[in-house]
């Protein structure tokens, strides 16, 4: 039996990973963490470490060994006196330890095999809970899976107990003894029974370091590290070189020899492996439209993580693949993957017109008669989707007619959304200028007035019509014009028609108070109190009342025409005949024209 001492040879200072206590050639692993994620009961470890430190778990059996938790339950890999999987008090292994299957069941656990591709100068190792007459077997094993030493440990050996940490190792010197595996085996002979392992430390005495071929070019290498001096390296077996690198290596497997100075030699496996460089799987495009700098591209590679972009060296390198806003034009884009390789590729971002609008013809309007029109000539990618004024509906025909004085704005738009737009004012052309319009109003007695119509600057003859377009004369008089609006139209011979509205006043005739009326005479008056106007003329007699001399109102009505005889006051009151003498009345009047006017005065009653 070896005494169980450990004594790692390659000490330099440690430095701590989160994952393990690294030292320069040595390892320490304590399962708190699996590659600086965080650990949990139940995870599987296989190969987790190989990339690192060259290192596979397996068992015997065909499977994995599973990470169980100090105190846990969902993984059972001891049970002691203090709990399901708890240690010994003051016995302090972290949070989580490596074990079997962990399954509690039967009295053997499947054995299990830590296998390095280097070989190892020194391992060591820490088995817990070793109590009632279990037995544990630790093996070295060579390049060949030959034992090279073997460590049996009973229950009852010193530092072993009920949840204790027991710890064991190997230290080997010799150039035929280099271990590549471990095989850690336990029984019982009755009973549960399972396998807890913490704290397994290892020490390699040559590591190596590939650097793999990238770039489509043969410039891999193979760094050989080492924990002490006097090494050589060498890649056929024969000729040995002090430099431990090797560069400039084809891909392909590797056996490195390492001679120390004793003369000892031992191989190490490598492996090269040629990493192709980002490969273009497509350019995507968009060119520009309506004649912008607006072309875009989206460059599909792989693999697709890691890489930089750039076009034509002017753009500062990015991670996106997607580059906007740019012009027309021949372009190369570089890719650069995260081993500095470049891959380029070439892409043409095609220009496209920009619609276009401008004035063709055009005509202004005509005496307000709105036959004014607009032709225009455009440029526009096809097909074309139509011509529009001041954003009415879209038309196909590019000239538009019909159009009165004003500001106009013309649009064009094509099928890929470009348009264009250009304004134009057009005018109002005549060849009438009216001068003047006089009105003669109309009189009380015949009610009528005239107009006369004074225009100039005519194309050939004037002619006019009052209120009508069809019927003109060349006088530009009208006589016997009734009171109202009219209009002129004074028109010549290159069509030109200028309305020109006038207004033929009503005239606001007088009216006639009488100062005295005699009921009882024959005078030609009826016998009534009548104010009195042209006969034309027509008054609406709003209020008419009558007042003695104390004030009394003696005689009240309203709303009536001036010539209607049957409404005026006949000189009784309360149908008795009234006093003779003087009286007061109050009348208010509405001339036809809508003005209002109120008359009071004295009226004599006599008989």
């Amino acid at each position: 039996m070896i005494i169980r001492i450990v004594i790692l040879l390659l000490m330099v200072f440690t430095i701590s990973t989160g994952i393990s206590q690294v030292e320069l050639g040595c390892v320490t692993l304590d399962f708190e963490t699996i590659n600086g994620s965080p650990s949990s009961e139940g995870i599987v470890i296989d190969d987790q470490y190989f990339a690192q430190y060259g290192l596979r778990f397996s068992r015997e059996d065909g499977g994995f060994p599973v990470l169980a938790r100090v105190g846990g339950t969902a993984v059972d890999a001891f049970g002691s006196s203090w709990g399901n999987n708890q240690p010994a008090p003051g016995i302090d292994i972290g949070q989580f330890f490596l074990t079997d299957d962990g399954i509690l069941s039967g009295t053997f656990a499947p054995p299990l095999l830590l296998q390095f591709n280097s070989p190892l100068d020194s391992i060591s190792g820490c088995n817990l809970d070793i109590d009632f007459n279990e037995q544990f077997i630790i093996q070295s094993l060579d390049i060949n899976g030959d034992v090279i030493r073997e460590d049996i440990i009973i229950a009852g050996d010193p530092g072993t107990g009920d949840g204790a940490l027991t710890c064991w190792g190997f230290n080997l010197v010799s150039c035929d003894q280099k271990i590549y595996a471990v095989r850690l085996e336990g029984f019982r002979p009755t009973g549960a029974f399972g396998l807890g392992i913490d704290n397994i430390s290892f020490c390699q005495a040559v590591t190596t370091d590939n650097v793999n071929l990238t770039c489509e070019e043969v410039n891999g290498s193979i760094t050989l590290q080492s924990s002490d001096e006097g090494f050589t390296y060498s890649l056929d077996g024969i000729n040995y070189q002090e430099e431990p690198t090797f560069q400039n290596l084809p891909a392909g497997s590797y056996t490195i020899y390492v001679a120390d100075q004793e003369g000892c030699v031992y191989t190490l496996e490598a492996v090269l492996f040629e990493i192709p460089p980002v490969v273009v799987d497509d350019v995507v495009i968009n060119d520009t439209t309506c004649g912008l700098d607006n072309g875009s591209v989206t460059i599909i590679a792989s693999p697709s993580i890691g890489n930089t972009y750039s076009i034509d060296g002017f753009v500062t390198a990015q991670s996106e693949a997607i580059f906007t806003d740019l012009p027309p034009g021949d372009y190369v884009v570089d890719i650069i993957d995260r081993n500095d390789c470049t891959t380029s590729a070439q892409f043409t971002i095609l220009p496209t017109v920009p619609a276009e609008i401008t004035i063709d013809n055009s005509s202004s309007d005509f005496c307000g008669l709105s036959v004014g029109s607009i032709s225009v000539d455009a440029v526009y990618n096809e097909p074309l989707v139509g011509f529009s004024i001041n954003d009415g509906p879209i038309q196909l025909s590019p000239i538009f007619e019909g159009l009165s004085q004003g500001d106009y704005t013309l649009t064009v738009s094509d099928s890929i959304g470009c348009t264009a737009s250009t304004s134009i004012s057009l005018q109002n052309e005549i060849t009438v200028i009216v001068d003047d319009a006089i009105v003669t109003d109309a009189d009380c007695a015949v009610r009528l007035g005239s107009i006369e119509v004074l225009a100039s600057q005519a194309m050939g003859n004037i002619t006019y019509s009052l209120d009508s377009t069809n019927v003109f004369q060349e006088s530009n008089i009208f006589d016997n014009v009734t009171e109202g609006i009219h209009t002129v139209y004074v028109n010549d011979d290159e069509g030109c028609r200028v309305p020109v509205e006038v207004m033929i006043d009503i005239p606001d005739c007088p009216i006639f108070f009488p100062n005295i009326f005699c009921p009882t005479c024959s005078n030609g008056d009826d016998g009534k109190f009548i104010i009195g106007s042209t006969d034309l003329y027509d008054i609406c007699i709003l209020r008419y009342e009558i007042y003695d001399r104390w004030g009394n109102l003696i005689f009240y009505t309203d709303k009536f025409s001036i010539h209607d005889n049957g409404s005026w006051w006949d000189g009784t009151f309360d149908n008795v005949p009234a006093e003779q003498g003087v009286y007061v009345y109050l009348i208010e009047v509405l001339h036809e024209n809508g003005e209002k006017q109120i008359y009071s005065g004295d009226i004599t009653l006599v008989r």
